[in-house]
Order: C-alpha cells, then structure tokens, then sequence
C-alpha cells in the first residue's frame, strides 16, 4: 500500500501546506499553564459543518464498531478520492483511542474553486495521554487525518508540515513523540546500512529473516541452468511483530561481484518459498537463482510491506559455497 500512502500524501499535503487563511481558536492566557498541556486549550464549543465531519471520523469510524454505520460515512462524508481505502477497513474493531475528542483550532481556504479545511483534534489514548492529530477536507469531505503518533514517517512528516500552520502551541507531548518517532527510525533505518552474511539474523518491523545456508546444487533433469550454477538459498522467517507478516520469494534477488543481476532458478518442483507467517510463527524454504561463477555473491531482501524503505544486503563467498 506504499503507493497510496505517498499519493494521499502528496494530495492532501499540496492543499493544506498553503492553508493561511482565517483561523478560529480558543486558548487560555499562559497564567493558567499546568503540568498537564491540556489544560492549556479549551475545545470550541460551537462547530462548523467541517469539523463536525472531522470529529464523525473518529467517533463512527475509528472508535466505532457498526460496519454498516462506518460505511455509510464513507459513503457521505468521505472525498471521492479516498472513498475506497476508508471501505476496505470499514469492517476493523473499533480503536480504544481517541477518547476526550476536542476540537481547538481549524483553517479554511479557497483554490481553484474548491474548499479545503484543517482540523486540529486534540483527544486522549487507553492509557490517558494526550494526542494531537489533523483531519484534511475538501468541500466539505474528509480526505484523511495525520497524527504524530503515526506509525509511517510520510504521515508523520505530513502533520509536522501541516501542524506548523495552525496557531496553537504544540503540547510537550506531540513533540516527544516526533522526536521518539525520528530516533526509532534512524535506528530502524540503520539495519540497512550494514552488510550481513550467511546465519545473521536481521530483524525488520519485528519480523526475523536468516539465510541459514548458501549453496551450489545439482540441476533437477532436463532443467539445466542457463549461467552454470544454481545457487539455493536456504532463508528462515519468524514473526515477532504484532501483525501477520507475508514473505515472497519475488522480495530476493541476486548479483555477482561484477554487479550482473541474475534471475531465479525454476526447475525444482519443490522449491517455494511464498507465505504469510502468523503472529508468533516462524516459515523456512528454499530459493534458487541461476548464476554464473563468481568470486562474491550479494542477495538483496527488500520487503515489500514494511514501512521502513530500503533493503537488506548478504554478502557470501565463493568459498563460503564449496
């Protein structure tokens, strides 16, 4: 879903990045500042249309559990656009988040004949901490919502961009959380900038890949390999996240230390390697490229789901193969 993350995210961010125009917002003097930030804002009490629709979201759709009342939102309150990612989850359980939901502050602008409306939402976690996030419209739809406790960095990047135009002051908590949020990445970014080799386990968004073996092996009959060998990579998953993860044979491949990519090898019948691994399982197989001799091997993994962007390099000798 990589490629809808970056359009939403370029589309509602080219709208809402030039937002500057009336603001409405009710803050109390710094006089009555107190340890807890949010006693910093008070929600507005009378809503317009827009943000009526914004806090819908998150009282029908997110906390809510009626599928059928989640998908009659989509049906009237969602942009056309986006319409069809908020169906497909239209039947997921209801968050335990977003409690205490308060509006504070919301900006309106015109372009190019349409309508677009910021919303600041202020609301609470299960366990009571505070969380700040910002619904997007478009004439008077609801397009998507940015948080900073957000999972993928583009979303996270978006509501920074976006949360800069409002006037209220960003609560200690949504700044602690950007900041946690960009040390986890550079150390969850950092596992792709180190080299590995055959037995090293790596683990992305909780899920351990280890290729276990690298070896030359025969041909299967009337199969020959087209470059002269067949390298078998024997690769071991175990799923130590919090959601089913899928590997795919089509996440590896292959160069020689001359920088040639090499393609698989399909003449094994029982060669497969293609399969979603429960939470708390684990999955082995084998994979095969047909390759030409070669001083060095690099095999790339690049997971196709995770929200981390890059890929995993293994480097193994010819003379690890004999």
């Amino acid at each position: 879903m990589k490629w809808a993350v970056k359009w939403l995210f370029a589309g509602a961010l080219s709208f809402g990045l030039a937002a500057c125009g009336e603001a409405d917002i009710e803050k109390v003097s710094d006089d009555a500042v107190s340890e807890k930030t949010e006693e910093n804002y008070k929600a507005k009490k009378k809503l317009n249309e827009e943000e009526k629709v914004a806090l819908e979201f998150y009282q029908v759709y997110m906390k809510g559990t009626d599928a059928e009342a989640k998908e009659q939102f989509v049906s009237e309150k969602v942009y056309a656009e986006t319409a069809p990612l908020f169906s497909f989850g239209a039947d997921a359980e209801g968050s335990d988040d977003f409690n205490d939901l308060k509006v504070i502050e919301s900006i309106h602008k015109k372009e190019d004949g349409e309508e677009g409306t910021l919303v600041l939402i202020h609301s609470t976690n299960q366990e009571g901490g505070l969380e700040e996030s910002i619904a997007v419209l478009i004439n008077g739809k609801f397009v998507m919502a940015y948080s900073a406790f957000a999972e993928d960095a583009e979303y996270r990047t978006a509501f920074e961009d976006l949360r800069s135009e409002f006037k209220a002051d960003i609560p200690k908590e949504t700044k602690e959380a950007l900041a946690n949020a960009e040390t986890e990445e550079e150390e969850a970014n950092a596992v792709f900038e180190e080299t590995y080799k055959v037995g090293d386990t790596v683990s992305i968004d909780g899920t351990e890949i280890t290729i276990k073996s690298a070896k030359f092996t025969d041909a299967a009959e009337y199969s020959d390999p087209q470059k002269g060998k067949i390298l078998t990579l024997e690769v071991a998953v175990k799923n130590n996240g919090e959601e089913n993860a899928y590997v795919d044979n089509t996440e590896f491949t292959i160069s020689d230390a001359e920088g040639n990519m090499h393609e698989e090898y399909y003449g094994y019948d029982d060669t497969s390697f293609s399969n979603e691994v429960k939470v708390g399982k684990q999955y082995a197989g084998e994979i095969a490229f047909d390759v030409p001799e070669s001083a060095s091997y690099e095999i790339y993994y690049e997971p196709s789901f995770s929200m981390n962007e890059g890929e995993i390099k293994f480097v193994v000798t010819k003379e690890e193969l004999q």
